[in-house]
């Protein structure tokens, strides 16, 4: 994307641009985040409901990243959850069985 920047060659810009990833995945910190868990002015139409949490504060994580299927109702949730995909996302490791 830098080069893409650098030399203006239009490749992850414009409407037929495809995702690109935004900054580092909030969850593990060490992948790019493409992903994005909650409202996105872009695609989503109107507002966000004010009572979904994160529909008002949007993660964006990379795809290996897993906030779970408990509901996010607040910030506590939040950590929880960030802290859980972290722990799974860095410990995962490939076992031959």
């Amino acid at each position: 994307m830098w080069l893409d920047d650098r030399w203006a060659t239009g490749f992850w810009t414009g409407p037929e641009a495809p995702c690109s990833p935004g900054g580092l995945c909030r969850a593990c910190g060490r992948r790019a985040a493409w992903l994005v868990v909650g409202w996105q002015a872009e695609l989503d139409e109107g507002p966000p409901d004010p009572d979904w949490y994160l529909g008002n504060h949007p993660v964006e994580i990379c795809g290996w990243c897993d906030l779970g299927g408990e509901p996010i109702d607040g910030e506590e949730d939040l950590r929880r959850a960030l802290a859980a995909a972290r722990a799974q996302s860095v410990s995962w490791r490939w076992r031959w069985e």
